[in-house]
């Protein structure tokens, strides 16, 4: 008998197989970044504040009109650059901070709280809950790979309410990046009554490599944060004191059986099952002191066969390959040209 599907918790709004002609590096970051804004407005996102690299301020107003306002890179946050702070749900504020040292770095952060200008408002914003999930307080890191060719590929997810928001961006049916912020679920799996989330949600980024190499494998998943690499970052109260924590995560495996890590398992087709492969729901955890061990569910999160590339299939196109493994939610719409169905 066919390897049965998982079931999806949510229902997701997509923009799908979005294309970003190359020309430049700066030309496909700031078209991303810019088009990534745009999608998320028309989901009904507001824009608290904004820079174009001439005018900025936290005034409500969308300064990247077109994707040139979005254009202007600073090599640090203290030079005028642009950057763009995005309402999600939950309260959540998304950054997009254009600060590098070459063309396809970016800053990205989220906070539970206001940004606030800085007293040269072309300059970076900044929060006092401020997360980082790709850069850091002083410098961005890659995004879009160094690789001075070939077009870009986007693709979104997001819910209505915008609490659950995600990005994946492949070349030539190879991943480039996954990223986003969005909801947890059953929040305390095996919490700690001392842990508690605020508010239930994380912020994560997947590049792979420091190098841009792409979604590493999907073992990675299960490792612990490191910037510009893998892994995401909550903020949870331990013991009463809010807390920022780097996230891990995990999902099943086979008991007793040492040769079947989590990696091996989904290299490993089921007999039983129609030689299918298993799609396995993914976990979120953390190393911080209280806050160790299995904390939450992600949210629509599987772990499928490793080597699948970007934008292979699982079903009848009800799932997509974001890079080695990693299954997220699809609607049955095509891909761009290239990509191979393949059968979970």
């Amino acid at each position: 008998m066919a390897l049965a599907l998982p079931t999806k918790t949510r229902t997701w709004l997509y923009s799908q197989n979005n294309v970003v002609v190359y020309s430049s590096l700066n030309q496909i970051s700031r078209e991303t970044a810019w088009g990534i804004k745009e999608w998320l407005k028309t989901l009904g996102a507001t824009i608290p504040g904004s820079s174009d690299g001439t005018t900025g301020a936290m005034d409500g107003v969308d300064r990247w009109i077109t994707a040139a306002n979005a254009g202007t890179r600073a090599a640090n946050t203290t030079t005028a650059h642009s950057w763009i702070v995005i309402l999600l749900g939950n309260s959540l504020r998304l950054l997009l901070d254009y600060v590098g040292t070459v063309d396809n770095q970016f800053r990205m952060s989220y906070a539970v709280g206001a940004y606030t200008a800085a007293g040269t408002p072309t300059f970076s914003p900044t929060a006092t809950d401020e997360m980082y999930i790709l850069g850091s307080s002083t410098a961005g890191a890659e995004w879009l790979l160094t690789t001075t060719s070939g077009n870009r590929i986007w693709n979104g997810w997001a819910t209505a309410d915008r609490k659950n928001f995600r990005v994946a961006i492949g070349r030539q049916n190879a991943p480039v990046c996954a990223f986003g912020v969005e909801e947890v679920d059953s929040v305390g799996v095996i919490d700690p009554v001392s842990v508690v989330f605020s508010p239930s949600s994380w912020g994560f980024f997947h590049g792979g490599t420091t190098g841009g190499g792409g979604l590493a494998a999907v073992t990675s998943l299960a490792a612990s944060y490191s910037n510009g690499i893998r892994g995401g970052r909550a903020r949870v109260v331990v013991g009463g004191i809010p807390t920022i924590i780097d996230c891990s995560g995990g999902g099943e495996g086979l008991a007793n059986a040492s040769s079947y890590t989590f990696g091996n398992f989904n290299a490993t087709a089921n007999e039983l099952q129609g030689n299918a492969y298993p799609a396995l729901p993914l976990t979120l955890g953390g190393a911080a002191v209280g806050a160790r061990g299995p904390l939450a569910k992600r949210v629509d999160w599987w772990a499928s066969k490793t080597g699948e590339p970007w934008g292979a299939w699982a079903g009848n196109l009800e799932f997509f390959n974001v890079g080695d493994g990693l299954l997220w939610p699809w609607n049955g719409t095509p891909s761009v040209a290239g990509t191979v169905p393949t059968t979970a």
